[in-house]
């Protein structure tokens, strides 16, 4: 389908975008406005399942570990059971005792070495608990009007606290006489006031594009189900990882009991382990970045269609995603997977040889992975919208930047930073309000009660936060597809998008001037990076 053909369903349809895929192509509303020239659009696909083979080695690889686990885990059982028949248990040895008693390790923070139990009453723990998921979702939710109403005074202060930190961290260098501190500290606050320098006439920008991204989770608030599902399977995963690698590691190393090995583990299959961990968090990740890509594309051009919590543009771009677009996500999540499992290997590799060459490229490699993921996350956007491959939509994302010459845009997921900064100050008061129903309920478990609802308030925020950050990088795309449809369908939000893009590209406003490129700073990037700031 050509852009001839959606003008011409948008001026049968009276005025109504089309939808198309969760999002729609409008009619040029400022087709004489030199503001906004014409670019090359992304189109519509045809309905398929894209990158199918990827998809493919995905289950297989699943299938593999399902295969490792039924293979090695009753192995593994066995070992610690002839161990605990050797010290005289009578009891038969059973997968479900292994784990109970690798376990029973973790749980004997509750008891002295005289065996005596502290005075911890488990049902006021989960009393604490139940009251601290409460609290910290009615506060994660009530924080989207705040980031709505204060996000450029919330940015803002984000920079000073990374200031701040900085130079308290390069202070305690200098009052401890530790000189790698106090040079640490000082390198990553001249940084930090370097990038805050770069970055202070887009904060009005990136203000209001987190401001249009929060508005259009909260007319779909039924995204934050799939978020919090995917934290649910991130646990299962990880729980099935770890054991079916444990297990693995210990037969294949002819490791006993007390894990005492005869063998080496070959490097690969560590590697491939990893790259599996890796891969499947990646996966999961960005099945909801997709479906978060595809209802915000709605809400953009159709807003009519997603407009409720539980709208079909939800459902409908949940289904893709984990349907047509899944081998897309699984090939852009194993690029960034091989790019970890190597750094992590690294790591370790320098626990035991800490050379500068081993540190020089984990570094390098630190810096390729954020960058990957950056990249990723719009290349993701594309997938949700229109239903791109992977390296199509890759390639769309390039040309869209070179084209409009928005390559400085990127530096404005500066938003994600705040996002990141709501999620611990919510943590903080949550665990304050726990910690004070424990004194004032006398539970005497006030720094328990503290770290729970620090943990669970963070938790619960973040993961909403991330829904927010990649209705960000969609709504970045969008605006620079298409502001004619933002001005229609949203006039007061795009009005504040205009204003604010003229305060940071006052150029782009200038007919004569349109045509020069706006290239991202070598210098700004390097501050980006260095400064450890979260844009994916």
């Amino acid at each position: 389908m050509n852009n001839n053909n959606y003008t011409q369903s948008y001026n049968e349809m009276g005025n109504r975008p089309p939808v198309v895929q969760g999002q729609a192509v409008s009619a040029s509303i400022y087709a004489h406005d030199a503001k906004f020239p014409e670019v090359t659009k992304g189109e519509h696909q045809p309905t398929k399942f894209n990158d199918m083979l990827w998809s493919v080695l995905f289950t297989a690889h699943l299938i593999a570990i399902g295969c490792l686990s039924a293979i090695y885990i009753p192995q593994v059982a066995n070992i610690e059971g002839n161990r605990m028949l050797m010290e005289g248990s009578p009891q038969k040895a059973s997968i479900s005792q292994f784990f109970s008693s690798k376990l029973g390790s973790q749980s004997r923070f509750l008891e002295d070495q005289d065996g005596e139990s502290f005075d911890y009453d488990v049902s006021s723990i989960l009393t604490l608990v139940l009251i601290s998921a409460i609290f910290g979702f009615v506060l994660s939710i009530a924080s989207l009007s705040i980031m709505m109403k204060y996000a450029e005074g919330l940015i803002k202060a984000g920079l000073f606290f990374q200031l701040a930190a900085a130079f308290l961290t390069g202070l305690s260098g200098f009052l401890l006489g530790a000189s790698e501190i106090l040079i640490t500290g000082l390198i990553f606050f001249a940084f930090t006031a370097c990038f805050a320098c770069a970055v202070w006439s887009r904060i009005p920008f990136a203000a209001t594009n987190l401001a249009t991204a929060t508005t259009a989770v909260r007319a779909n608030s039924g995204l934050t189900f799939f978020a919090y599902v995917s934290i649910v399977v991130t646990i299962g995963w990880l729980i099935w990882w770890s054991t079916t690698a444990t297990a693995t590691i210990m037969i294949v190393a002819d490791c006993d009991a007390e894990g005492n090995c005869n063998n080496e583990v070959n490097g690969f299959v560590v590697f491939l382990l990893l790259v599996s961990l890796y891969w499947t968090l990646q996966v999961v990740k960005n099945v909801v970045h997709v479906t978060v890509a595809g209802t915000v594309g709605t809400w953009w051009w159709s807003p009519l269609e997603a407009n409720s919590c539980c709208s079909g543009a939800v459902r409908t771009s949940y289904t893709r995603a984990i349907t047509y677009s899944f081998g897309s996500i699984c090939l852009g999540s194993l690029i960034v997977a091989i790019v970890q499992a190597v750094k992590k290997i690294l790591q370790q590799m320098r626990d035991s040889d800490d050379g500068i060459l081993l540190c020089i490229a984990e570094c390098c490699l630190g810096i390729l992975e954020s960058l990957l993921e950056l990249f990723n996350s719009f290349a993701f956007v594309y997938v949700g919208l229109y239903g791109y491959g992977f390296i199509d939509a890759a390639k769309a994302v390039v040309n869209l930047f070179k084209e409009r010459g928005w390559s400085a845009i990127i530096t404005d997921s500066l938003a994600h930073y705040v996002l990141t900064m709501v999620s611990i100050c919510v943590g903080l008061i949550v665990g304050a309000i726990s910690a004070l129903i424990s004194y004032s309920a006398q539970l005497n478990v006030e720094g328990a009660a503290f770290f729970i609802g620090l943990i669970i308030g963070t938790t619960l925020t973040q993961i909403l936060m991330g829904v927010v950050g990649s209705a960000v990088d969609t709504v970045i795309v969008c605006y620079a597809e298409d502001p004619n449809a933002f001005q229609a369908n949203h006039p007061e939000l795009s009005e504040r998008m205009r204003d604010t893009w003229r305060q940071a590209y006052p150029e782009n406003f200038d007919t004569e001037l349109f045509d020069t490129k706006i290239r991202m700073k070598e210098f700004d990037l390097l501050c980006l990076l260095l400064c450890g700031w979260d844009v994916s």
